[in-house]
């Protein structure tokens, strides 16, 4: 047999080497010998490698630029503590991401905090901490902030720093404050009556998966649109620009690609009048991404309908995650992908399918081994979970192998 191509993809922490599929410098059958299937398996390597990517391409472009890693991707600790190490901030909307920073000592300051859900409980915490920026979502959260500092702060003279969200032009986009001289006119007076917070600047999120250039453009002429309103209109001036998420995977989105879009949307906003504008973005899938795996076996194959069911469904890869999954039949990593089939969970549902018309080993059989790549972004975090047993959870850095939820021994891996 002949040993085919290593770094599968371009993922370099995935390869082949003597026929056998390496995961990091592990084989995977060393991996399943440390826990059955099905698990999750996260590569601390190819996290820290997708930071230095973006973050160096940002700061070609933009030197002062500052990424925020968006928590709802993945919101496990060995995942917060890399990215706290690689001097990356964090990005959040509710309480439970808080603690889990709290727990590790994240830098306040280096925290973007709030959603279209602005609760007192949440609220108090990050007035309490004076985490780095809080994001408004509704005027009135302004008024709720400016109370929060002066009627329960003990240090009155703390100003918080804010990013206005701002709807986005896009047929769905109906979280923030529209976009209109009437709110821009409030939120002048709302900020010059409120003297402990500061608008520092505007947040545009446009979709999520955005390859093309064209995608960042319409974004950037929002967001270059609103900085001219804030100061034409409101005679406010815009420090920070967070032009938000929306990237895909790294392993999608290459380094001169991004620099390249990079470099075209700051021209854009020369033109604009927003060069002097720090920039700020929110990258949850391209760090984390192609970082996961999932590995389970075929516990049932029906060659009638080309069909492979395997130990995990869509309740722990949801559809919705909109991951570009990629399926590697381990156990016959060396034979050539020729045949179409459908992969289907273990849910009793038809609707259970994971992907359709896959091209596939001709050879599948029950007890293949099967590794799914690409479901390190919202899979455990958007799972449904009820009422299968857990995957268990492991995460490999450089030689070492550390189980993060054993499903044998935990009921849910949401405690971490």
């Amino acid at each position: 047999m002949k040993t085919t191509k290593n770094a599968l993809y371009g993922n370099k922490f995935v390869n082949i080497r003597e026929n056998i599929l390496h995961l990091g410098k592990f084989q995977i059958q060393d991996i399943i010998s440390k826990k059955k299937t099905p698990s999750f398996v996260f590569l601390l390597d190819k996290l820290r490698a997708n930071i230095k990517q973006i973050s160096w391409c940002f700061s070609e472009v933009f030197p002062k630029a500052q990424g925020f890693y968006s928590m709802k991707a993945n919101f496990f600790s060995p995942i917060i503590e890399t990215v706290k190490n690689a001097d990356f901030g964090a990005e959040i909307v509710g309480i439970p991401e808080f603690n889990s920073l709290k727990k590790i000592n994240f830098p306040m300051d280096k925290i973007i905090a709030g959603g279209p859900y602005l609760p007192d409980d949440f609220l108090k915490e990050l007035v309490k901490h004076k985490v780095g920026y809080i994001v408004v979502y509704d005027l009135e959260d302004l008024l709720r902030i400016q109370n929060e500092i002066t009627n329960k702060n003990k240090d009155v003279s703390y100003i918080q720093k804010i990013l206005v969200r701002f709807q986005s032009p896009k047929y769905t986009g109906r979280q923030g404050i529209a976009l209109n001289k009437q709110n821009l006119l409030n939120l002048k007076e709302i900020v010059d009556n409120s003297p402990n917070i500061l608008m520092k600047g505007i947040l545009s999120h446009m979709g999520t998966r955005m390859k093309t250039l064209e995608n960042f453009q319409k974004n950037i002429a929002f967001i270059i649109k609103t900085v001219n309103d804030l100061k034409q209109i409101a005679r406010i001036s815009t420090e920070i620009i967070d032009m938000g998420g929306g990237f895909p995977n790294a392993d999608t989105l290459k380094k001169n690609q991004l620099l390249s879009i990079l470099e075209q949307l700051k021209k854009e906003l020369i033109i604009g009048n927003c060069a002097h504008c720090q920039i700020f973005y929110e990258p949850g899938r391209f760090l984390v991404g192609d970082i996961g795996f999932c590995l389970t076996k075929v516990y049932k194959y029906d060659e009638a309908t080309a069909t492979a069911f395997l130990e995990i469904g869509n309740n722990m890869i949801p559809k919705f995650m909109k991951s570009a999954l990629r399926f590697y039949n381990a156990s016959r990593i060396y034979e050539k992908p020729n045949k179409p089939i459908d992969f289907m969970g273990i849910i009793p549902s038809d609707q259970d399918i994971l992907i359709k018309n896959y091209n596939f080993t001709r050879n599948i059989a029950a007890d293949d081994i099967i590794v799914i790549a690409n479901v390190g972004a919202y899979a455990l975090t958007w799972s449904t979970r009820f009422p299968y047993i857990l995957p268990s959870i492991l995460f490999i850095d450089g030689n070492d192998i550390e189980i993060f939820h054993d499903n044998a021994v935990q009921s849910d891996f949401s405690i971490h």
